[in-house]
């Protein structure tokens, strides 16, 4: 008989918001209904996987559950017994747990073997952990009335062929309830307890076709309950159901004896923005057939076919032919592998980016020449003898390695074999050969290529079994992977005929259009914000931190905004504390060791820090840091793990090892970090660093220590004092009278025979000018620095040159103004008001050396230098012409340069307030570009009030349309934004061309709707 299964999991029914949960509740009910009558020859059951409410604290929820889900199931004609459940986390009672936290901590805290786990859970002092779920077994009871319920785990018959175990694996589940005497069991991973005893016994008298419904997957549970599950859902289950990690996954696992399907669902309900969905599974009597997925759509406010979750847009998945795509152990093999060398803090892969190479080195481009780049594709085909692919540390070069083996495999039937250098022994080549042959079940004839990973030529081991291969295979290519620091990488010369006559090339970082990818893969999973946002938000914090673009860069970032999420720029000191809380969170804890939290890090790296800020000593050995710990520590009367923390810090790359005994911070913010959050402790260093603009040597630290709370008043006062001494200074040397302005005969040019077309001419420049994806892309890239990432030097700034240590000063000031959010009023208004000023001293810079821009294409003053770049490359103009075009384009650099360090949208009423009293009129105009830039609320009618304001045929009026036009091609606004970006643009151009001075919006909204064109554009269009 056909069999139809709805699978549905993590429902979380509360009863609030009838606009969210309810919205999404009746869709489900109405999208059940209509998907029910399409299986009228099928006999349907309902599995619900676990957390059914969202809270069982609150009184009468089951019964309202009952009542609003499972009755207008029954309704679709649904028997009751045709309904089974499991309990999942969510179904425990908390305010059990936290009232019986003395007897209930100390038991699910211990560490069960299998046996004491089951003697435990069958006897009398079992009820312990059921307890907490006395409401849902309530529901069990009397509400669903299912015979033979159980706690702990019980069978339901579905028919003559099918049968489902319900497996409660929340029983050693703490609920998420916070306990400081219970850190650790929070968070449910890795701990959890099920009962295998009758499980086994059910399964050994069992003889139909079995499918084990519960609520957590595998990787939840302690050790040894993972094995024992595996193991017998591999030796006598067909069908596995869970849920609980909100998001669907399907695994087809068709090996020989152990043939099963497992389905992880999504989540039906947490949020009406997020992706949920349910499944429906069909079997017979030979197996599962086909799964379909469904999936809410938010803006229909309907379920549809789950496209999301398959790789096909009808959301089914036909598991026949996914059997048949995997037929060998060779194929399975190697996916699990890059599968798990993909995996970021405890969670599955996101997705694949191709990675590209270069024969040129990354750490002396400052531009991603892409004409110069060659794909995975060009090694796989063409075979080159042999390849050695270097790369900074955690460029994914592992994964790079299973993927291009699995592909040699698919595509070209070719077995490649893969060896660690790091676990070989020395004297035994022959072993690890014979071990990676025999888990692949290959013979040595069988081998077409052969990878060497963690490959290091300094390695004596690595050299040994290089020549073994070279012997052995003398034929077949061979690639090395070699990932190295970046100390070591821009330290050593690369030549084609070292390191056994390898040619040598180099992984490049992620182009745009892959970080572009993985932004959309990652909101499809887990709603960050609209993907243009977050792609410009995680290519800024990538820049501002000096990371590589790379995935892991890419998901660490992701997952920090994940938590929380702002598209304004940055309080990099919120976001690095975001990322050290993932990095602990998501920290697998020995049973024999504590785990330090991340204010244990901060202390004790606060104090390492500071030592190397005093001494200037970057680098150290691991007892050096031992010692240092330990001497803290014990001054501070606090017990650490500090070997411990040093294992955590060094296996997620904070800190590096360069040479046998030799550490340091991979990456310079972490020194600046771990100081500035010192000073928030230590007054007496505070005072060092403060004093005598030391802070200055070291520029970050004054941004991270007034990120550290926001409200640093003395961080504040110093910077105004500063920062007006050295403007002062360099007005000095400049010499250039205070009321030069270099914009003010600067005019816009009207050419008057094209008055009578400009609404057409703006037609058309408009639709050439919003670009597609791809064309944004590259421009991004064109902008991108890749050598950046390698030079992470902890610098001592000079103040040699005033003008250059100006430079500095706006940027550590401008931070400083955009992390204090609740500093004194008037010390904020004064600090901005310094910076503006010390912009202006900029500026009269910039006029001072445009002569020489002009007519050399470079020019530098006390320290600071310029370049013109290919944009000013035109050779039929005049010096003199050059010279505006060189002066005109200042306010934009300017914006470049600063815009960023300083904007947030909490300072926006700040900015109105300055814009909208007197002020120097440059000044003005940059906050009136970086109004135009970011827009922030009220931005529109602050602009139009300058354009209305400002003189038609002034340069100001006219580089404010530039702007705009400029925002419109290149940046990321919503729709609202954009509507008011076109309005202004066409209305400041029609009062360009008008006969008057004045700025009529409605006139603008008047134009025949051509004249307000789409933003979509012909996608064949190129840079």
């Amino acid at each position: 008989m056909k069999v139809a299964i709805f699978f549905v999991s993590d429902i979380h029914f509360s009863e609030d918001k009838a606009e969210n949960q309810g919205l999404v509740m009746d869709a489900f009910l109405e999208d059940f209904k209509k998907q029910k009558e399409l299986m009228n020859d099928h006999e349907v059951f309902v599995c619900l996987g676990g957390d059914l409410v969202k809270n069982p604290d609150t009184p009468d929820i089951y019964r309202a559950f009952y009542k609003q889900f499972i009755k207008p199931i029954m309704a679709t004609g649904v028997k009751k017994k045709n309904i089974i459940c499991v309990p999942g986390n969510h179904d425990a009672h908390r305010a059990w747990i936290k009232e019986n936290i003395v007897v209930y901590g100390p038991v699910v805290s211990q560490n069960f073997t299998e046996d004491s786990f089951n003697t435990f859970v069958n006897s009398e002092n079992g009820i312990l952990l059921l307890h907490k779920f006395l409401q849902y077994n309530d529901y069990m009871i009397h509400g669903l009335e299912r015979d033979g319920f159980n706690l702990i785990g019980y069978p339901v018959e579905l028919n003559d062929e099918w049968s489902v175990y319900c497996l409660n694996s929340a029983l050693t589940s703490f609920a998420g309830v916070k306990d400081d005497n219970y850190p650790l069991l929070q968070k449910d991973d890795k701990r959890l307890c099920i009962d295998t005893r009758r499980l086994y016994e059910w399964v050994s008298n069992n003889k139909k076709k079995k499918i084990l419904l519960m609520h957590h997957p595998f990787d939840y549970y302690t050790n040894w309950a993972s094995a024992e599950l595996k193991k017998i859902v591999k030796q006598n289950f067909d069908l596995v159901l869970t849920g609980h990690s909100h998001e669907q996954d399907l695994l087809c696992n068709n090996n020989g004896k152990d043939s099963y399907i497992w389905c992880m669902a999504p989540q039906l309900f947490t949020d009406k923005k997020d992706t949920l969905g349910y499944s429906i599974i069909e079997l017979d009597t030979d197996g599962v057939k086909k799964i379909t997925y469904r999936e809410w759509n938010d803006k229909r406010n309907a379920f549809r076919p789950g496209g999301s979750f398959t790789e096909e847009e009808d959301g089914i998945v036909n598991i026949e032919q996914q059997k048949a795509t995997i037929k060998d152990k060779v194929t399975i093999l190697f996916e699990e592998r890059l599968n798990d060398s993909m995996a970021v803090y405890g969670d599955k892969s996101l997705v694949w980016l191709d990675r590209y190479f270069s024969v040129e080195r990354f750490d002396r481009a400052f531009t991603l020449k892409k004409e110069k780049l060659f794909s995975e594709d060009n090694i796989l085909n063409e075979e080159p003898k042999r390849i050695k692919i270097v790369t900074p540390a955690q460029y994914g070069l592992t994964s790079f390695a299973w993927h291009f083996l699995l592909r040699l495999w698919r595509e070209k039937n070719k077995f490649g074999l893969f060896l660690d250098c790091a676990l070989y022994k020395k004297g035994k080549p022959e072993k690890l050969f014979e071990n990676q042959l025999a888990t692949f079940e290959k013979k040595p004839q069988d081998v077409r290529w052969i990878v060497f990973d963690n490959w290091n030529v300094s390695n004596k081991d690595s050299k040994e079994i290089l020549t073994f291969t070279l012997a052995k295979y003398p034929e077949i290519p061979i690639m090395l992977l070699s990932s190295m620091l970046e100390k070591s990488l821009i330290e050593k010369e690369f030549t084609s005929n070292q390191d056994f006559s390898f040619v040598n090339l180099f992984m490049a970082p992620l182009q745009t259009f892959q970080v572009r990818k993985m932004v959309e893969v990652y909101n499809q999973k887990m709603r960050i914000d609209e993907n243009d946002k977050v792609l410009k938000r995680l290519n800024a914090d990538i820049t501002n931190f000096n990371m590589h673009r790379t995935p892991l860069s890419c998901i660490s970032l992701l997952e920090v905004f994940n938590k929380s999420f702002d598209d304004n720029p940055v309080n990099r000191t919120a976001m690095i504390q975001r990322l050290l809380s993932i990095i602990f969170d998501n920290e697998t804890v020995p049973n024999y060791k504590s785990l330090p939290d991340v204010k244990d890090c901060e202390f004790v790296l606060g104090y390492i820090c500071e030592h190397i800020i005093r001494t200037e000593h970057y680098y150290f050995s691991d007892e050096e840091f031992f010692d240092a710990s330990k001497k803290f520590c014990d001054a501070q009367k606090i017990t650490l793990d500090y070997r411990y923390l040093f294992d955590i810090l060094l296996n997620n790359q904070i800190l590096c090892q360069y040479e046998p005994h030799l550490f340091s911070f991979r990456f310079a913010f972490w020194v600046y970090y771990f100081a500035a959050m010192r000073m928030t402790k230590s007054q007496e260093f505070a005072s060092i660093i403060l004093d005598k603009e030391n802070y200055a040597h070291y520029p970050e630290i004054m941004e991270f220590y007034t990120g550290s709370d926001r409200t640093r008043n003395d961080a504040a006062e110093l910077l105004i004092k500063d920062i007006q001494n050295i403007t002062q200074s360099v007005e000095s040397k400049v010499g250039i009278p205070e009321d030069v302005n270099p914009f003010q005969r600067l005019k816009m040019k009207r050419n008057e025979a094209q008055i009578e077309n400009v609404i057409q001419q703006l037609e058309d420049n408009l639709q050439k000018s919003k670009l597609p994806d791809r064309i944004k892309d590259a421009w991004e890239d064109k902008n991108y620095n890749p050598s950046r990432p390698y030079h992470q030097d902890v610098y001592h700034v000079m103040k040699n040159y005033s003008v250059s240590y100006l430079q500095e000063m706006i940027g550590i000031a401008s931070k400083a103004m955009r992390n204090s959010d609740y500093i004194r009023p008037e010390l904020k208004e004064e600090l901005f008001d310094s910076i503006t000023k010390a912009w202006l001293a900029v500026v009269k810079v910039i006029y001072l050396m445009a002569p020489a821009l002009a007519r050399d294409g470079v020019a530098g003053y006390d320290g600071f230098s310029l370049q013109l770049d290919e944009t000013f490359s035109d050779s039929n103009i005049s010096d003199d012409e050059r010279l505006v075009d060189v002066i005109v384009s200042i306010p934009f650099n300017m914006l470049s340069w600063y815009k960023d360090d300083i904007y947030s949208a909490k300072l926006a009423n700040l900015i109105y307030d300055k814009i909208n009293n007197p002020i120097n009129p440059i000044a003005k105009h940059l906050l009136i570009g970086i109004v135009v830039s970011e827009q922030p609320d009220k931005w529109a009618e602050n602009v139009r009030k300058y354009l209305a304001e400002a003189d038609r045929n002034s340069y100001y009026f006219g580089n404010t349309l530039d702007l705009l036009l400029y925002k419109w091609r290149f940046d990321v606004m919503s729709e609202q934004d954009a509507g008011n970006t076109k309005l202004l643009y066409l209305a400041g151009m029609a009062k360009f061309y008008s006969r008057s001075n004045r700025l009529e919006l409605d006139k603008a909204r008047n134009y025949k709707s051509s004249a307000l064109p789409e933003r979509i554009v012909n996608k064949d269009d190129d840079v």
